[in-house]
């Protein structure tokens, strides 16, 4: 006689469960290779990226934070909670950028090859461009 499948659900609610406390006692790293973990084991559940997310900013990495953030919203665009998450997490990046322009090298990369094979520094102009217009502009 074949053994019962175990429902996945159950292992599922009793990680994150379990993640959800380790969290509580800030131990963040921790709780988010739970999330991890089931993420790699349970690929459709696009919830994790969410819960992911929130802990890179817990931890103020907004660039994994956002990324994680964005893939959630990918996957659930009508969600209204990472919606706004998200949103704050670019408002904060803003703030961060307009006082740290450093920052937006570290987290955006060179703009363009081309412009380096002319001889151009495009992230000096981009960060100067962007601390005195903002990111959006």
């Amino acid at each position: 006689m074949a053994k019962p499948q175990a429902d996945p659900n159950v292992e599922i609610q009793a990680q994150v469960k379990r993640a959800a406390e380790l969290l509580q006692n800030k131990q963040i790293p921790e709780g988010r290779k739970i999330y991890e973990d089931l993420l790699a084991k349970y690929p459709d559940l696009h919830q994790l990226h969410e819960f992911i997310g929130r802990t890179y900013a817990a931890e103020a990495q907004y660039d994994k934070a956002i990324e994680h953030m964005r893939t959630a919203l990918e996957k659930d665009p009508q969600n209204v909670q990472v919606q706004v998450f998200l949103g704050d997490l670019l408002m904060e990046n803003i703030r961060l950028f307009r006082e740290q322009p450093e920052v937006l090298l570290r987290l955006r990369g060179p703009v363009v090859d081309l412009d380096r094979q002319r001889g151009e520094r495009p992230e000096q102009r981009r960060v100067e461009r962007d601390v005195r217009d903002g990111p959006d502009h």
